[in-house]
Protein backbone atom coordinates (compact mmCIF):
# COMPACT_ATOMS: atom_id res chain seq x y z
CA UNK A 1 0.00 0.00 0.00
CA UNK A 2 1.34 3.69 0.10
CA UNK A 3 3.38 5.16 2.72
CA UNK A 4 1.25 7.88 4.50
CA UNK A 5 2.39 11.10 4.11
CA UNK A 6 2.02 14.41 6.08
CA UNK A 7 2.50 17.89 4.56
CA UNK A 8 5.70 18.87 3.61
CA UNK A 9 8.01 20.61 6.04
CA UNK A 10 11.21 21.67 5.66
CA UNK A 11 13.93 19.22 6.98
CA UNK A 12 14.65 21.42 10.35
CA UNK A 13 10.54 21.02 10.91
CA UNK A 14 10.65 17.67 10.32
CA UNK A 15 13.57 17.11 12.51
CA UNK A 16 12.99 19.59 15.46
CA UNK A 17 9.27 17.67 15.23
CA UNK A 18 10.45 14.36 15.76
CA UNK A 19 13.36 15.50 18.11
CA UNK A 20 10.52 17.16 20.05
CA UNK A 21 8.39 14.16 20.38
CA UNK A 22 10.82 11.57 21.03
CA UNK A 23 12.33 13.81 23.84
CA UNK A 24 9.28 14.80 25.71
CA UNK A 25 8.28 10.49 25.67
CA UNK A 26 12.12 9.87 26.71
CA UNK A 27 12.72 12.34 29.16
CA UNK A 28 9.32 11.17 30.37
CA UNK A 29 10.28 7.51 30.09
CA UNK A 30 13.56 8.17 31.99
CA UNK A 31 12.15 9.84 35.08
CA UNK A 32 10.00 6.77 34.96
CA UNK A 33 12.56 4.27 34.91
CA UNK A 34 14.93 6.11 37.26
CA UNK A 35 11.51 6.32 39.95
CA UNK A 36 11.24 2.47 39.31
CA UNK A 37 14.72 1.84 39.75
CA UNK A 38 15.06 4.06 43.23
CA UNK A 39 11.65 2.47 44.32
CA UNK A 40 13.19 -1.05 43.82
CA UNK A 41 17.09 -0.60 45.33
CA UNK A 42 14.94 1.67 48.41
CA UNK A 43 12.46 -1.30 48.91
CA UNK A 44 14.86 -4.27 48.01
CA UNK A 45 17.95 -3.01 49.85
CA UNK A 46 21.48 -3.71 48.50
CA UNK A 47 21.36 -7.25 48.97
CA UNK A 48 18.06 -8.33 47.30
CA UNK A 49 18.36 -4.92 44.47
CA UNK A 50 22.18 -7.05 43.52
CA UNK A 51 19.42 -10.03 42.56
CA UNK A 52 17.25 -7.82 41.05
CA UNK A 53 19.83 -6.01 38.48
CA UNK A 54 21.68 -9.42 37.87
CA UNK A 55 18.72 -11.21 36.78
CA UNK A 56 17.57 -8.16 34.55
CA UNK A 57 20.85 -7.87 33.09
CA UNK A 58 21.02 -11.52 32.01
CA UNK A 59 17.60 -11.57 30.52
CA UNK A 60 18.60 -8.23 28.61
CA UNK A 61 21.70 -9.75 27.18
CA UNK A 62 19.71 -12.83 26.20
CA UNK A 63 16.66 -10.97 24.46
CA UNK A 64 19.04 -9.56 21.90
CA UNK A 65 19.68 -12.71 20.41
CA UNK A 66 15.52 -13.01 19.30
CA UNK A 67 16.44 -9.75 17.35
CA UNK A 68 19.83 -10.72 14.92
CA UNK A 69 19.41 -7.09 13.46
CA UNK A 70 16.62 -7.46 11.30
CA UNK A 71 15.05 -4.44 12.98
CA UNK A 72 17.65 -2.18 11.39
CA UNK A 73 17.05 -3.74 8.29
CA UNK A 74 13.28 -2.61 8.34
CA UNK A 75 14.26 0.53 9.35
CA UNK A 76 16.55 1.09 6.83
CA UNK A 77 13.68 -0.32 4.30
CA UNK A 78 11.24 2.21 5.41
CA UNK A 79 13.65 5.33 5.62
CA UNK A 80 14.37 4.44 1.59
CA UNK A 81 10.80 3.65 0.81
CA UNK A 82 11.87 0.15 0.17
CA UNK A 83 8.98 -1.70 -2.21
CA UNK A 84 9.24 -5.09 -0.22
CA UNK A 85 8.89 -3.47 3.09
CA UNK A 86 5.79 -5.84 3.54
CA UNK A 87 8.24 -8.60 2.90
CA UNK A 88 10.55 -6.82 5.27
CA UNK A 89 8.58 -6.79 7.60
CA UNK A 90 6.72 -9.99 7.77
CA UNK A 91 9.87 -12.60 7.34
CA UNK A 92 11.65 -10.57 10.34
CA UNK A 93 8.29 -10.51 12.73
CA UNK A 94 7.90 -14.79 12.01
CA UNK A 95 11.89 -14.89 12.64
CA UNK A 96 11.60 -13.02 15.79
CA UNK A 97 9.32 -14.64 17.06
CA UNK A 98 10.12 -18.45 16.67
CA UNK A 99 14.00 -16.97 18.19
CA UNK A 100 12.34 -15.62 21.17
CA UNK A 101 10.64 -19.09 22.55
CA UNK A 102 14.03 -20.66 21.46
CA UNK A 103 16.23 -18.18 23.40
CA UNK A 104 13.50 -17.67 26.51
CA UNK A 105 13.99 -21.58 26.48
CA UNK A 106 17.57 -21.40 26.79
CA UNK A 107 18.05 -18.48 29.05
CA UNK A 108 16.45 -20.36 31.70
CA UNK A 109 18.44 -23.50 30.99
CA UNK A 110 21.24 -21.34 31.47
CA UNK A 111 20.17 -20.22 34.29
CA UNK A 112 19.44 -23.49 36.20
CA UNK A 113 22.79 -24.99 35.10
CA UNK A 114 24.74 -22.23 36.13
CA UNK A 115 23.49 -23.21 39.71
CA UNK A 116 21.72 -19.35 40.47
CA UNK A 117 19.43 -19.56 43.69
CA UNK A 118 15.74 -20.61 43.50
CA UNK A 119 15.30 -16.47 44.17
CA UNK A 120 16.98 -15.54 41.38
CA UNK A 121 16.10 -17.94 38.96
CA UNK A 122 12.48 -17.34 39.45
CA UNK A 123 13.06 -13.46 38.74
CA UNK A 124 14.82 -14.75 35.59
CA UNK A 125 11.57 -16.26 34.28
CA UNK A 126 9.25 -13.27 35.53
CA UNK A 127 11.54 -10.65 34.14
CA UNK A 128 12.31 -13.11 30.91
CA UNK A 129 8.69 -12.70 30.21
CA UNK A 130 8.16 -9.10 30.59
CA UNK A 131 11.46 -8.12 29.11
CA UNK A 132 10.80 -10.87 25.89
CA UNK A 133 6.98 -9.80 25.86
CA UNK A 134 8.35 -6.23 25.06
CA UNK A 135 10.99 -6.74 22.80
CA UNK A 136 8.17 -8.08 20.06
CA UNK A 137 7.23 -3.92 20.49
CA UNK A 138 10.99 -3.15 18.85
CA UNK A 139 10.06 -4.27 14.93
CA UNK A 140 6.84 -2.09 14.70
CA UNK A 141 8.25 0.75 16.40
CA UNK A 142 11.37 0.45 14.02
CA UNK A 143 8.85 0.64 11.08
CA UNK A 144 7.52 4.33 12.59
CA UNK A 145 10.78 5.28 13.36
CA UNK A 146 11.86 4.79 9.69
CA UNK A 147 8.98 6.40 8.17
CA UNK A 148 9.64 9.55 10.70
CA UNK A 149 6.50 9.01 12.52
CA UNK A 150 8.37 9.71 16.15
CA UNK A 151 4.89 10.44 18.15
CA UNK A 152 3.75 6.87 17.66
CA UNK A 153 7.41 5.75 18.96
CA UNK A 154 7.48 7.81 21.49
CA UNK A 155 3.71 6.70 22.95
CA UNK A 156 4.76 3.41 23.22
CA UNK A 157 7.85 3.87 24.59
CA UNK A 158 5.75 5.96 27.22
CA UNK A 159 3.17 3.56 27.77
CA UNK A 160 5.95 0.51 28.91
CA UNK A 161 7.71 2.76 30.99
CA UNK A 162 4.19 4.45 32.89
CA UNK A 163 3.30 0.57 33.06
CA UNK A 164 6.22 -0.20 34.68
CA UNK A 165 6.28 2.13 37.15
CA UNK A 166 2.92 1.87 38.10
CA UNK A 167 3.45 -1.99 38.50
CA UNK A 168 6.10 -1.81 41.00
CA UNK A 169 4.43 1.02 42.83
CA UNK A 170 1.47 -1.61 43.65
CA UNK A 171 4.02 -3.99 44.17
CA UNK A 172 5.13 -2.11 46.81
CA UNK A 173 2.52 -0.97 48.17
CA UNK A 174 1.28 -4.14 48.11
CA UNK A 175 4.75 -5.70 49.71
CA UNK A 176 4.71 -7.98 46.97
CA UNK A 177 8.91 -8.02 47.63
CA UNK A 178 11.54 -9.24 44.73
CA UNK A 179 9.14 -11.51 42.75
CA UNK A 180 6.41 -8.95 42.68
CA UNK A 181 8.43 -6.35 41.02
CA UNK A 182 9.88 -8.44 38.57
CA UNK A 183 6.66 -9.33 37.81
CA UNK A 184 5.50 -5.31 37.18
CA UNK A 185 6.94 -6.57 33.51
CA UNK A 186 4.77 -8.79 32.49
CA UNK A 187 2.04 -6.27 32.47
CA UNK A 188 4.24 -4.07 30.87
CA UNK A 189 5.12 -5.80 27.89
CA UNK A 190 1.96 -7.31 27.46
CA UNK A 191 -1.00 -4.32 27.74
CA UNK A 192 0.41 -2.32 24.86
CA UNK A 193 0.93 -5.12 22.65
CA UNK A 194 -2.34 -5.29 21.04
CA UNK A 195 -2.21 -2.22 19.74
CA UNK A 196 1.11 -1.42 18.54
CA UNK A 197 0.37 -4.38 16.22
CA UNK A 198 -2.86 -2.75 15.14
CA UNK A 199 -1.06 0.79 14.08
CA UNK A 200 1.75 -0.95 12.33
CA UNK A 201 -0.78 -3.19 10.58
CA UNK A 202 -2.60 0.05 9.47
CA UNK A 203 1.07 1.04 8.00
CA UNK A 204 2.00 -2.03 6.45
CA UNK A 205 0.42 -5.28 6.06
CA UNK A 206 3.09 -8.34 6.53
CA UNK A 207 4.09 -10.78 3.97
CA UNK A 208 5.70 -13.93 4.74
CA UNK A 209 8.37 -15.93 2.20
CA UNK A 210 10.52 -18.51 3.74
CA UNK A 211 13.10 -18.82 1.37
CA UNK A 212 13.86 -15.47 2.31
CA UNK A 213 14.32 -15.18 5.53
CA UNK A 214 17.87 -16.90 4.94
CA UNK A 215 18.94 -13.82 3.04
CA UNK A 216 17.05 -11.65 5.89
CA UNK A 217 19.51 -13.32 8.61
CA UNK A 218 22.61 -13.34 6.32
CA UNK A 219 21.77 -9.38 5.71
CA UNK A 220 20.70 -8.63 9.11
CA UNK A 221 23.25 -10.47 10.98
CA UNK A 222 26.07 -7.78 11.37
CA UNK A 223 23.60 -5.43 12.84
CA UNK A 224 22.54 -8.00 15.29
CA UNK A 225 25.63 -8.54 16.29
CA UNK A 226 26.36 -4.72 16.96
CA UNK A 227 23.50 -4.69 19.05
CA UNK A 228 24.26 -7.96 21.02
CA UNK A 229 28.07 -6.18 21.79
CA UNK A 230 26.40 -3.16 23.09
CA UNK A 231 24.10 -4.85 25.79
CA UNK A 232 27.65 -6.74 26.55
CA UNK A 233 28.89 -3.46 27.00
CA UNK A 234 25.61 -2.32 29.05
CA UNK A 235 24.99 -5.31 31.17
CA UNK A 236 28.63 -7.56 31.33
CA UNK A 237 29.84 -5.08 34.12
CA UNK A 238 27.15 -6.33 36.41
CA UNK A 239 27.12 -10.22 35.61
CA UNK A 240 30.91 -9.75 36.13
CA UNK A 241 31.23 -8.38 39.40
CA UNK A 242 27.78 -10.47 40.40
CA UNK A 243 30.02 -13.69 39.78
CA UNK A 244 33.72 -12.58 40.68
CA UNK A 245 32.84 -10.34 43.86
CA UNK A 246 29.07 -10.26 45.28
CA UNK A 247 25.40 -9.35 44.03
CA UNK A 248 25.72 -6.31 46.65
CA UNK A 249 28.76 -5.02 43.96
CA UNK A 250 26.78 -5.94 41.41
CA UNK A 251 23.51 -3.52 42.84
CA UNK A 252 25.86 -0.42 43.91
CA UNK A 253 27.52 -0.73 40.33
CA UNK A 254 23.97 -1.12 39.05
CA UNK A 255 22.46 2.06 41.15
CA UNK A 256 25.57 4.77 40.10
CA UNK A 257 24.68 3.47 36.21
CA UNK A 258 21.04 4.53 36.45
CA UNK A 259 21.74 7.96 37.16
CA UNK A 260 24.30 8.37 34.35
CA UNK A 261 22.61 6.24 32.22
CA UNK A 262 19.34 9.10 32.82
CA UNK A 263 21.35 11.07 29.97
CA UNK A 264 22.11 9.25 27.48
CA UNK A 265 18.70 9.31 25.64
CA UNK A 266 19.94 12.72 24.46
CA UNK A 267 22.36 10.37 21.95
CA UNK A 268 19.83 8.13 21.70
CA UNK A 269 16.87 9.94 20.82
CA UNK A 270 19.35 12.25 18.15
CA UNK A 271 20.76 9.55 16.70
CA UNK A 272 16.92 7.82 16.32
CA UNK A 273 15.82 11.16 14.86
CA UNK A 274 18.51 11.92 12.36
CA UNK A 275 19.28 8.20 11.30
CA UNK A 276 16.16 7.71 8.38
CA UNK A 277 17.83 11.10 7.40
CA UNK A 278 21.67 9.88 7.30
CA UNK A 279 20.54 6.63 5.65
CA UNK A 280 18.71 8.95 2.73
CA UNK A 281 21.19 11.82 2.64
CA UNK A 282 24.52 8.84 2.29
CA UNK A 283 22.65 7.48 -0.63
CA UNK A 284 21.36 10.92 -2.19
CA UNK A 285 23.73 14.01 -1.35
CA UNK A 286 26.63 12.51 0.80
CA UNK A 287 27.36 16.89 1.09
CA UNK A 288 24.61 16.81 3.62
CA UNK A 289 25.49 13.44 5.13
CA UNK A 290 28.61 15.18 6.55
CA UNK A 291 27.21 18.38 7.16
CA UNK A 292 24.41 16.62 9.61
CA UNK A 293 27.66 14.56 11.27
CA UNK A 294 29.79 17.60 11.89
CA UNK A 295 26.50 18.75 13.40
CA UNK A 296 26.08 16.03 15.38
CA UNK A 297 29.66 15.74 16.45
CA UNK A 298 29.86 19.36 17.55
CA UNK A 299 26.85 19.34 19.64
CA UNK A 300 26.16 15.84 21.33
CA UNK A 301 30.08 16.47 22.31
CA UNK A 302 29.22 20.14 24.69
CA UNK A 303 26.36 18.21 26.13
CA UNK A 304 28.65 15.05 26.86
CA UNK A 305 31.07 17.24 28.52
CA UNK A 306 28.62 19.61 30.07
CA UNK A 307 26.88 17.00 32.06
CA UNK A 308 29.67 14.56 32.74
CA UNK A 309 31.51 17.40 34.59
CA UNK A 310 27.96 17.89 36.49
CA UNK A 311 27.71 14.33 37.58
CA UNK A 312 31.43 14.54 38.52
CA UNK A 313 30.60 17.45 41.11
CA UNK A 314 28.05 15.89 42.45
CA UNK A 315 28.35 12.21 42.23
CA UNK A 316 27.83 11.66 45.97
CA UNK A 317 25.10 13.99 47.13
CA UNK A 318 23.26 12.18 43.62
CA UNK A 319 23.77 8.55 44.98
CA UNK A 320 22.59 9.62 48.42
CA UNK A 321 19.49 11.68 47.99
CA UNK A 322 18.50 9.29 45.24
CA UNK A 323 19.10 5.58 46.79
CA UNK A 324 20.02 6.91 50.55
CA UNK A 325 23.25 6.63 52.28
CA UNK A 326 24.24 2.82 52.06
CA UNK A 327 24.50 3.77 48.61
CA UNK A 328 27.07 6.36 49.03
CA UNK A 329 30.06 3.88 47.98
CA UNK A 330 28.47 3.98 44.46
CA UNK A 331 29.91 7.46 44.00
CA UNK A 332 33.35 6.64 43.15
CA UNK A 333 31.70 4.83 39.97
CA UNK A 334 29.51 7.12 39.32
CA UNK A 335 32.20 9.42 38.78
CA UNK A 336 33.87 6.87 36.44
CA UNK A 337 30.99 6.40 34.13
CA UNK A 338 30.61 10.29 34.04
CA UNK A 339 32.83 10.38 31.14
CA UNK A 340 31.91 7.49 29.60
CA UNK A 341 28.71 9.79 28.30
CA UNK A 342 31.19 12.08 26.75
CA UNK A 343 32.87 9.25 25.35
CA UNK A 344 29.44 8.09 23.96
CA UNK A 345 28.32 11.28 22.62
CA UNK A 346 31.29 11.70 20.54
CA UNK A 347 30.91 7.21 19.26
CA UNK A 348 27.83 7.13 18.38
CA UNK A 349 27.91 10.00 15.47
CA UNK A 350 30.71 8.22 13.99
CA UNK A 351 29.03 4.89 14.22
CA UNK A 352 26.15 6.06 12.74
CA UNK A 353 27.93 7.43 9.81
CA UNK A 354 29.92 4.18 9.39
CA UNK A 355 26.17 2.47 9.55
CA UNK A 356 24.64 4.72 7.19
CA UNK A 357 26.88 4.59 4.35
CA UNK A 358 26.92 1.22 4.27
CA UNK A 359 29.87 0.01 6.56
CA UNK A 360 28.13 -1.38 9.20
CA UNK A 361 30.90 -4.25 9.33
CA UNK A 362 33.66 -1.84 10.28
CA UNK A 363 31.70 -0.70 13.18
CA UNK A 364 31.24 -4.03 14.11
CA UNK A 365 34.66 -4.36 14.67
CA UNK A 366 35.44 -1.23 17.21
CA UNK A 367 31.94 -2.92 19.37
CA UNK A 368 33.54 -6.37 19.27
CA UNK A 369 36.79 -4.49 20.44
CA UNK A 370 34.83 -2.42 22.70
CA UNK A 371 32.78 -5.82 24.12
CA UNK A 372 36.13 -7.15 24.90
CA UNK A 373 37.43 -4.91 26.53
CA UNK A 374 34.62 -4.12 29.34
CA UNK A 375 33.83 -7.30 30.18
CA UNK A 376 37.57 -8.82 30.34
CA UNK A 377 38.39 -5.86 31.99
CA UNK A 378 35.93 -5.59 34.67
CA UNK A 379 36.76 -9.42 35.04
CA UNK A 380 40.58 -8.28 35.90
CA UNK A 381 39.73 -4.93 37.73
CA UNK A 382 37.27 -5.82 39.80
CA UNK A 383 38.70 -8.18 41.77
CA UNK A 384 41.30 -5.58 42.48
CA UNK A 385 39.04 -2.12 42.65
CA UNK A 386 35.68 -3.15 43.20
CA UNK A 387 33.02 -1.35 41.15
CA UNK A 388 35.48 1.58 40.11
CA UNK A 389 37.27 -1.20 38.17
CA UNK A 390 33.99 -1.69 36.39
CA UNK A 391 33.83 2.06 35.77
CA UNK A 392 37.47 2.10 34.49
CA UNK A 393 36.75 -0.54 31.94
CA UNK A 394 33.88 0.58 30.40
CA UNK A 395 36.08 4.15 29.51
CA UNK A 396 38.85 1.98 28.72
CA UNK A 397 36.04 0.14 26.05
CA UNK A 398 34.87 3.80 25.15
CA UNK A 399 38.58 5.06 24.16
CA UNK A 400 39.27 1.82 22.21
CA UNK A 401 36.21 2.46 20.67
CA UNK A 402 36.75 5.82 19.28
CA UNK A 403 40.39 5.28 18.63
CA UNK A 404 38.90 2.34 16.21
CA UNK A 405 36.06 4.96 14.48
CA UNK A 406 38.75 7.57 13.74
CA UNK A 407 41.09 5.14 12.29
CA UNK A 408 37.94 3.64 9.99
CA UNK A 409 36.48 7.01 9.33
CA UNK A 410 39.86 8.47 7.99
CA UNK A 411 39.74 6.00 5.62
CA UNK A 412 35.95 5.92 4.46
CA UNK A 413 35.54 9.74 4.94
CA UNK A 414 38.54 11.28 4.61
CA UNK A 415 36.94 14.64 4.26
CA UNK A 416 35.87 14.39 7.38
CA UNK A 417 37.39 17.05 10.22
CA UNK A 418 37.28 15.24 13.38
CA UNK A 419 38.85 17.64 15.68
CA UNK A 420 37.48 20.98 14.47
CA UNK A 421 33.84 20.37 15.84
CA UNK A 422 35.58 18.37 19.54
CA UNK A 423 38.18 20.57 20.45
CA UNK A 424 35.99 23.94 21.73
CA UNK A 425 34.03 22.44 23.93
CA UNK A 426 36.56 19.66 25.41
CA UNK A 427 39.01 22.83 26.29
CA UNK A 428 36.32 24.65 28.15
CA UNK A 429 34.76 22.34 30.40
CA UNK A 430 37.85 21.15 31.40
CA UNK A 431 39.30 24.49 32.36
CA UNK A 432 35.85 24.92 33.79
CA UNK A 433 36.30 21.97 35.83
CA UNK A 434 39.61 22.77 37.14
CA UNK A 435 38.32 26.35 38.61
CA UNK A 436 35.30 24.30 40.51
CA UNK A 437 38.06 21.91 41.44
CA UNK A 438 40.40 25.08 42.59
CA UNK A 439 37.00 26.24 44.89
CA UNK A 440 36.59 22.43 46.30
CA UNK A 441 40.38 22.05 46.98
CA UNK A 442 39.48 18.88 45.24
CA UNK A 443 37.72 17.37 42.01
CA UNK A 444 34.54 16.78 43.38
CA UNK A 445 31.97 17.69 46.42
CA UNK A 446 31.37 16.01 49.14
CA UNK A 447 27.91 17.83 50.71
CA UNK A 448 24.88 19.21 49.17
CA UNK A 449 25.64 23.30 49.23
CA UNK A 450 29.38 22.75 48.25
CA UNK A 451 27.92 20.41 45.47
CA UNK A 452 25.39 23.18 44.54
CA UNK A 453 27.99 25.69 44.26
CA UNK A 454 30.54 23.93 42.04
CA UNK A 455 28.20 23.28 39.34
CA UNK A 456 27.17 27.04 39.42
CA UNK A 457 30.96 28.00 39.16
CA UNK A 458 31.24 25.01 36.26
CA UNK A 459 28.39 26.02 34.50
CA UNK A 460 28.90 29.62 34.39
CA UNK A 461 33.06 29.23 33.57
CA UNK A 462 32.10 26.81 30.78
CA UNK A 463 29.61 29.08 29.24
CA UNK A 464 32.50 32.13 29.39
CA UNK A 465 35.50 29.93 28.10
CA UNK A 466 32.96 28.62 24.91
CA UNK A 467 32.12 32.56 24.42
CA UNK A 468 35.80 33.02 24.11
CA UNK A 469 36.73 30.52 22.29
CA UNK A 470 33.71 31.61 19.66
CA UNK A 471 32.18 27.98 19.63
CA UNK A 472 29.29 29.65 17.88
CA UNK A 473 30.72 31.15 14.70
CA UNK A 474 29.53 31.62 11.03
CA UNK A 475 29.90 27.90 10.61
CA UNK A 476 27.11 27.30 12.22
CA UNK A 477 25.16 29.36 10.78
CA UNK A 478 26.16 27.97 7.14
CA UNK A 479 26.15 24.67 8.10
CA UNK A 480 22.42 24.28 9.52
CA UNK A 481 20.89 26.79 6.51
CA UNK A 482 22.83 24.49 3.99
CA UNK A 483 21.27 21.66 5.45
CA UNK A 484 18.18 22.81 6.61
CA UNK A 485 16.96 24.84 3.69
CA UNK A 486 16.47 21.44 1.80
CA UNK A 487 12.71 20.20 1.53
CA UNK A 488 11.24 17.25 2.26
CA UNK A 489 8.00 15.09 2.94
CA UNK A 490 8.20 13.50 6.45
CA UNK A 491 6.49 10.14 5.51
Amino acid sequence: MPFPSYAALSVASAILKNFASLTVARVLVRVFSAFTVILAARYLGTKEYGIYASAYSFVSLAVIFSDVGSGVIVLRGAARKTKDLALLFGNAFVLKLVLLVIVFAGTMGWSWLAGHSPLRFQATFLLGLGIFAISIHHLPLMVFQGLERMHLTAAFQFATAFLTLGGAALTVFLDQGLLGLASAQIAAGLLPLPIVLHQVFKIVQPQVSIPRIRHLISESWPFGSTGLLSLVMQQSPVLVLAAVLSTESAGLYAAAHRPVAMFWFIPHIVSSVVIPRLFRYAAEDPDAHLKMTRMLLKYLCLFGVTISGLVIIGAEQLMVILYGEEYRPAAVAARGLAWFLTLQCINFPLGDLLTTTDRHRLRLISMGAGAVVTAGGTWILGPIYGILGAAISVLLAEVVMLAIHIAQIRIARPQLDLIRPLYKQLFAALLAWAIAGYYLGQLYATDLSSTIIAQSIFLGSELIFLAILRFWGPEDKAAFGGLFDKKAAVS
